[in-house]
C-alpha cells in the first residue's frame, strides 16, 4: 500500500471531510467488477450489495473515489470481484485494509495490490 498526501490535485468539500482515492490492480475478464467494501456506511458496511463499485482504467487498474467524514476516526475496508455471468464472489485475501482518517488530513490515495491471502 502506498498512502500519498494529494493536495495538490483534489480537494475537500468541507473541512468536516476527507476524500480518499482507491486503486487496485486486478485482471478481471468479461463481466466481472471490482468493488470496494467496508465498514463505513459510503463502503456498505460490509454488505456487497452496498459496496462502492470501481471503475476500470488502464492496465486492469480500478478505481474510486470515497467522501468520509472526519467524524470517522478508522475506517477498515476490503477489495471484492463479482462475476455477474454466474454470481459469484470473490474476497480479497488477507486482514482487513485499515484507514485511521485522525491521522491523515487532507485528500489522501491508496494505490494497493490485491491480496491472495
Amino acid at each position: 500500500m502506498i498512502i500519498t498526501n494529494t493536495l495538490a490535485s483534489a480537494s475537500t468539500s468541507g473541512s468536516n471531510s476527507t476524500i480518499v482515492r482507491f486503486y487496485v490492480h486486478y485482471a478481471t475478464i468479461p463481466y466481472q467488477n471490482v468493488l470496494l467494501v467496508g465498514s463505513s456506511v459510503k463502503l456498505g458496511e460490509w454488505d456487497i450489495k452496498k459496496a462502492v463499485k470501481m471503475g476500470m482504467t488502464s492496465d486492469f487498474v480500478w478505481q474510486t473515489e470515497v467522501e468520509f467524514s472526519t467524524s470517522e476516526d478508522t475506517v477498515e475496508y476490503k477489495y471484492v470481484v463479482i462475476d455477474e455471468s454466474n454470481n459469484s464472489v470473490f474476497w480479497e485475501g488477507g486482514e482487513n485494509r485499515i484507514i485511521s482518517l485522525k491521522e491523515h488530513k487532507g485528500p489522501l490515495e491508496f494505490r494497493d495490490t490485491w491480496r491472495v491471502r
